[in-house]
């Protein structure tokens, strides 16, 4: 017979993910009446970017380049110039900053 150990009926065999016993190592003492608290407090110094779309723009040069390579050179053209502004337009914006 091998030594094995009873796991009582109301205890998985194994931790499920996401429960405490999965995420605690063996030296971790963890209580059910803990609470987490968050600062979501923004500092004044803190400067958000202003929203752009200037990086959607950039995704439609590339899918225009790409798709006129299957389809037409003109849709290349007009894909690799969106990009190339896409580009200019935000290393501008990350410059002004």
């Amino acid at each position: 017979m091998t030594d094995e150990k009873e796991i009582p009926e109301n205890e998985p065999a194994l931790p499920v993910v996401g429960t405490p016993q999965a995420m605690v190592s063996s030296n971790t003492v963890v209580s059910s009446n803990t609470e987490v608290s968050s600062n979501t407090e923004v500092s004044s110094n803190t400067e958000e970017p202003q929203p752009t779309y200037v990086p959607a723009a950039l995704a439609m040069g590339i899918m225009m380049l790409l798709w006129g390579i299957l389809t037409n050179w003109i849709m290349s053209a007009v894909g690799a110039a969106l990009m190339i502004w896409a580009i200019t337009v935000w290393i501008g914006e990350m410059h002004e900053t």
